[in-house]
């Protein structure tokens, strides 16, 4: 059996909106976005995972100093699902594709979202067909090319909070829409707080906190 693996690696830039500059995080902050595919070609068919998505604030600073670079960015890519072995080029593209773009003026925060698509391709011969079409669904199945999300008990036993109407305001870093005073949200047991919605679509995808990386449970498989 042969295999072949492209990476597609397409970056755009944006600014935090107005309404939310005065909002956390500072202006001094980047928040990276990568939204992580997988599509697996095999003998003609195609089988595609769900998207996995990670914001991660950062200091743009680290973005010119390319030990830094790779110290902050391999953990942010290998969250999302990207195996290290395969770090290099999307890397390498986000630091030329931010000191292509510069510094942003009057204090906004700039946002640069990452779409990252790994494509492999199998060849096999008629005699492997069939079983490695199986191992292939099999795994599609145990989550091998999808993250791993929380368990549906942890994510039930999140805590319902309700801003407490102090002037405050904070922020959703899923959304970056504005947590407004008297609403209800939900809290993580790291105490970071996102709209409902918004952290329940996210845990069901991975178990991660989106801000400091907090594991929530999950149900583990095993291959035998």
């Amino acid at each position: 059996m042969s295999h072949h693996t492209e990476y597609t690696v397409q970056l755009v830039s944006d600014v935090l909106p107005q309404r939310y500059r005065h909002l956390p995080p500072p202006s001094e902050l980047l928040l990276l976005r990568i939204c992580f595919r997988q599509r697996a070609h095999f003998n003609g068919s195609v089988q595609e995972s769900p998207e996995n998505v990670g914001v991660f604030p950062l200091l743009p600073e680290i973005l010119f100093s390319e030990d830094s670079a790779w110290m902050i960015l391999s953990p942010c890519l290998l969250n999302v699902g990207i195996p290290t072995h395969h770090h290099e080029r999307p890397i390498d593209d986000i630091i030329s594709f931010y000191r292509e773009i510069g510094t942003s003026d009057g204090g906004e925060t700039p946002i640069i979202t990452a779409n990252i698509l790994m494509e492999t391709w199998s060849w096999v011969s008629n005699d492997e067909t069939e079983a490695v079409a199986r191992v292939m669904q099999e795994s599609m199945e145990l989550g091998m090319f999808r993250p791993v999300s929380a368990t549906k008990s942890s994510i039930e036993a999140l805590d319902k909070v309700r801003l407490d109407g102090s002037g405050s305001t904070e922020q959703c870093m899923i959304c970056l829409e504005t947590l407004c005073d008297g609403q209800e949200a939900s809290r993580m047991p790291c105490s970071h707080k996102y709209h409902r919605d918004c952290i329940v679509q996210w845990l069901e995808t991975s178990h991660l906190c989106p801000l400091c990386r907090f594991k929530m449970p999950t149900r583990q498989y095993s291959c035998l």
